[in-house]
């Protein structure tokens, strides 16, 4: 539901932040105040708990107050996970997060609601990143993506950016088993 509101032009940011540690609050921080001064507040922060999302909250207010009314978080939790048939771990892990990032972004497919851009929280984004998808080539892509280590043999895929459009997601089409 959350979602669905954060995301009224069909495009929606999934971020994921886990923990309180100074690198990981100045990475948050830092996120949000970047989608902030590009005026983008389709974006959603997955955490681990409610007090993680107020956390979130409190830190946004605390460095930049200007965020702390726009600052879409939601989180889920390990019995959650569970209704949803995924498996999350035996302890609260960064993993759990990725399941359920990885389940909202194909349920948003699937209902066609969103295209979606995942983006780890070291990401920096110097201006909007949707007229440029929207745009050709790129708008031809169904899913966009950038490898981890390189041309070299065995690079995997990196998860920190990736883009999956909604046109494409219809039954049938290239990311509709995705």
């Amino acid at each position: 539901e959350l979602a669905a509101r954060r995301a009224p032009g069909g495009e929606l940011v999934l971020l994921i932040s886990r923990g309180e540690a100074l690198e990981q609050r100045a990475w948050a921080v830092n996120m949000l105040s970047n989608l902030h001064e590009l005026r983008l507040a389709n974006y959603v922060v997955l955490r681990d708990d409610r007090a993680a999302c107020a956390s979130l909250l409190r830190m946004a207010a605390a460095f930049s107050g200007d965020l702390g009314g726009e600052v879409g978080c939601a989180w889920c939790k390990p019995s959650c996970l569970r209704a949803l048939h995924l498996r999350p771990g035996e302890r609260r892990a960064l993993n759990d997060l990725w399941l359920l990032r990885w389940w909202l972004a194909s349920e948003l497919l699937r209902l066609r609601l969103a295209s979606v851009l995942v983006l780890d929280m070291d990401v920096h984004v110097a201006a909007s990143p949707f007229p440029l998808l929207r745009a050709p080539p790129l708008s031809r892509a169904a899913l966009i993506f950038e490898r981890d280590r390189g041309p070299q043999r065995g690079a995997g895929l990196n998860a920190g950016c990736v883009w999956l459009s909604r046109e494409s997601a219809a039954p049938g089409g290239p990311t509709h088993g995705l």
